[in-house]
């Protein structure tokens, strides 16, 4: 968002600042926003322990939330592993979330590389049989940062503002430092969950460089949810006319109560469709 867009025609006249509603907000402030409204609430609450990805989640069905939700919690003792996540998202995540068509496609883009790279960390955690706990956007921050490549490999990008490099480039050098530090066994034994970051890459590269076949894929299924719902719709005219017919002709004492019963769920259902 330009800075313009922060000012209405009068506060700018006089010299004033507006913060616009969040629902104005991109995709990418509003995730920023809600990383760090979490970590306050870890620091103030404990609800970390409700978010973090454990080597057990996937036994249990109930747990399967925490394969998007590890994503927004962070170290309560380390500011840096926010930082750094947010740093990444925020000069990232516009320019991918302008590219993928706005928010909804963007959340969707990130919940899914959440998902895919804590997938991935948990299928070598249960492999090397070694329990532990996953948190942070960083395989969110890691797909970003490829799938920008991918949309512009060569665009500059200038690394803490000093040292430039292609996007490609940076993405090749992030990529093959966090696969070297997962084949040299730093997994674990240096508190960072290099698979993890891998994943959200690899997940980044697939999700654009395939998301023609995905978006014909959501628009196969859009299009059969919408005949499906058409299909229904005449269905439920039809025995509702049925049995108004029946009212008709016989009286509203004519109907069993199925039929009553199947009159008043067609009635509201397709009083919910208007």
């Amino acid at each position: 968002m330009s800075r313009s867009t922060w000012y209405s025609d009068d506060e700018r006249s006089q010299g004033g600042f507006a913060v616009p509603p969040v629902k104005l907000w991109s995709g990418t402030q509003q995730l920023l926003s809600l990383l760090v409204i979490v970590l306050i609430l870890q620091l103030t609450t404990g609800i970390g322990k409700w978010l973090w990805l454990s080597s057990d989640s996937l036994q249990n069905p109930l747990q399967w939330y925490r394969f998007v939700s590890y994503a927004l919690a962070h170290s309560e003792f380390d500011v840096s592993h926010l930082l750094f996540n947010g740093l990444s998202i925020f000069y990232f995540g516009n320019a991918v979330e302008t590219d993928l068509g706005g928010r909804r496609p963007f959340f969707v883009f990130c919940a899914s590389s959440a998902a895919f790279s804590g997938l991935a960390w948990l299928v070598f955690q249960l492999l090397g049989n070694t329990p532990s706990t996953l948190i942070g956007a960083s395989g969110i921050a890691y797909a970003l940062t490829v799938a920008f490549a991918t949309v512009d490999p060569h665009r500059i990008v200038m690394l803490f503002g000093l040292v430039p490099f292609r996007a490609w480039a940076l993405a090749l050098v992030v990529m093959v430092i966090a696969l070297l530090n997962f084949l040299m066994g730093g997994e674990g034994r240096d508190g960072v969950a290099h698979m993890a970051h891998f994943g959200g890459g690899v997940f980044g590269y697939l999700a654009i460089r395939y998301r023609g076949r995905v978006d014909d894929w959501i628009d196969a299924v859009d299009r059969k949810r919408v005949a499906a719902a058409r299909d229904r719709e005449v269905e439920l005219r039809t025995e509702v006319d049925r049995l108004l017919d029946k009212i008709n002709r016989t009286g509203i004492g004519s109907l069993t109560k199925a039929e009553r019963r199947t009159l008043e769920t067609a009635s509201k259902e397709l009083q919910k469709r208007k």
